[in-house]
Formats: C-alpha cells, sequence, structure tokens
C-alpha cells in the first residue's frame, strides 16, 4: 500500500513537472511580446541629426497588412544638397524589415515598413547620410522606436496621392498646434489663479502691519517684496502664452490657407 502511493506521488510530480516544463518553453509561442519593450520615441519633439533637424510626425501601424508608415520632417539648415538618406530597420530580434520611401521632399519623409513580424515587441528605425556622401564616414545614425504597446494602430494603410499626404501632414500639424494651445490655456488659467491668491495674500499681509513692531513690519514687508515679484513674474508668463496663443493661431489659419489651396489641385 505504502509502495503505491509513493509511486502515485511519482507520477503526479512528474505531471506537474512536465506540464510546468511545457508551460515554460510553449509561452512565448502563445503570450504576447512585450518583455521590455518601452523604448518610444515622442511625436513632435525635434532631434538632432548631422547638423539636422528631425521631428517624427506619426507612426502606424496594420497590424492585419503588417506594415507600419512613418512620417517624418526634416530641416536641413546647411544647404548642402543633401537631401536624400538611408533608412532601415530592424525589430527587438534583430530582423530587418523591409522600409519602402513612399514620399521623400528635403523638408519632407513618408516611409512604410513592410514585413512586420506577426510577434514583435519593438521596431527601431534607423535614418543615417547616403553612403556617397563626404561626411558618411562620420555620420550620426538616428534612432527612432516604437513599441507594441504605444504604437498608434489603424486598419489600413491605404495608398495615398502626394496631395493627401500633404494635407494629412498639415491636418498633424493643425493638431499640434491646437494641443499646444490647450496647453499654454491652462497654464494661463493657473497663473491667473496665484496671482489672485497672492493678491489676498498681500493685501492681508498689508491688513497685519498696523498691529505689528517695527522689526515684524520689516520682515512682514520683505514678504510682501517677495510675493509682489513672483506676482510680477507671473503676469509675464501669462503674456508670453498669450503671445504664443496668437502665433499658433496664426500658423493655423495659414496652415489651413495652404491646405485649401491643395484641395483646390485635387479638384
Amino acid at each position: 500500500m505504502l509502495r503505491h502511493s509513493k509511486s502515485k506521488g511519482i507520477v503526479v510530480f512528474l505531471v506537474l513537472f512536465l506540464c510546468g516544463y511545457g508551460f515554460f518553453f510553449s509561452s512565448n509561442l502563445w503570450m504576447p511580446v512585450s518583455g521590455n519593450a518601452n523604448k518610444l520615441t515622442k511625436f513632435n519633439q525635434p532631434m538632432e541629426f548631422n547638423n539636422r533637424t528631425v521631428t517624427l510626425l506619426r507612426w502606424d501601424y496594420s497590424e492585419t497588412e503588417h506594415k507600419m508608415e512613418v512620417e517624418l520632417e526634416v530641416e536641413n539648415p546647411t544647404f548642402d544638397g543633401i537631401n536624400t538618406y538611408e533608412y532601415c530597420a530592424i525589430d527587438a530580434s534583430n530582423s530587418k524589415l523591409n522600409v519602402v520611401p513612399i514620399l521623400q521632399d528635403p523638408d519632407y519623409v513618408v516611409l512604410q515598413l513592410e514585413n512586420v513580424p506577426k510577434r514583435w515587441s519593438e521596431v527601431s528605425l534607423r535614418m543615417g547620410l547616403p553612403e556617397e556622401s563626404e561626411d558618411a564616414t562620420n555620420t550620426v545614425i538616428l534612432r527612432m522606436y516604437t513599441n507594441v504597446r504605444d504604437v498608434q494602430r489603424v486598419n489600413s494603410l491605404e495608398p495615398k496621392s502626394r496631395n493627401d499626404y500633404l494635407i494629412q501632414r498639415m491636418d498633424l500639424q493643425i493638431a499640434y498646434y491646437e494641443e499646444e494651445i490647450q496647453a499654454l490655456e491652462q497654464t494661463i488659467h493657473e497663473q491667473e489663479e496665484y496671482q489672485k491668491n497672492a493678491q489676498e495674500e498681500i493685501k492681508r499681509l498689508t491688513d497685519n502691519k498696523k498691529f505689528q513692531t517695527e522689526e515684524e513690519i520689516e520682515e512682514t514687508d520683505r514678504l510682501i517684496q517677495t510675493a509682489e515679484q513672483k506676482q510680477e513674474a507671473s503676469e509675464e508668463l501669462v503674456q508670453q502664452n498669450k503671445d504664443e496663443i496668437k502665433e499658433y493661431q496664426k500658423k493655423i489659419e495659414k496652415t489651413n490657407e495652404k491646405k485649401a489651396l491643395f484641395r483646390d489641385q485635387e479638384g
């Protein structure tokens, strides 16, 4: 009876061990590949690249089509005549993706990344100067990243005309300007509340001076002076933000005018 009980225990142990073993080694086949996928390049944040400024505007992913589409804005103040670049893309397992340039203007680039694996965690897009350029040997490689958790997912990446891409770029610019205006307006609201509170505190301190000694009054005057300086700085910040809002509003107006011209060309 004891031997039978031991045999049964060994069988149970072996079954559990084999199940755990199989779970561990097969989990990658069915669990999502996320791991430590946390590298992410933010949109609308200028990046320095070989005396140029590159800004990531968009990075879309169509799971059904196994494709990605990336929009970049490039500013080249060197006027060196180099306005096309070399690109490559790899995933976290160092597998290369096929990079297809869709649109390559001196200041605007659209790329499609093809053959994206069904299971991926991170993708790195690399940008460099062309090999034949004089500075290619000393070039800095710009790396941009997205990951499976944060990438913008779309149903499909339908082909677009050149005008459609340019209009989409302008829509992204307008959306960015509007976001910046919202952030500036929020700061203005917070600063105006601060000014109101500071003014009330200055009044309270001033009223209390009539019941204070000369030494206490000196300390109160120092507090009032500090509060007034902070209030003045806050007022300057509010005015600065209002000026920035006006500038963004002008940019939105001009971008809408430009967009209307492109729409007329399509017609």
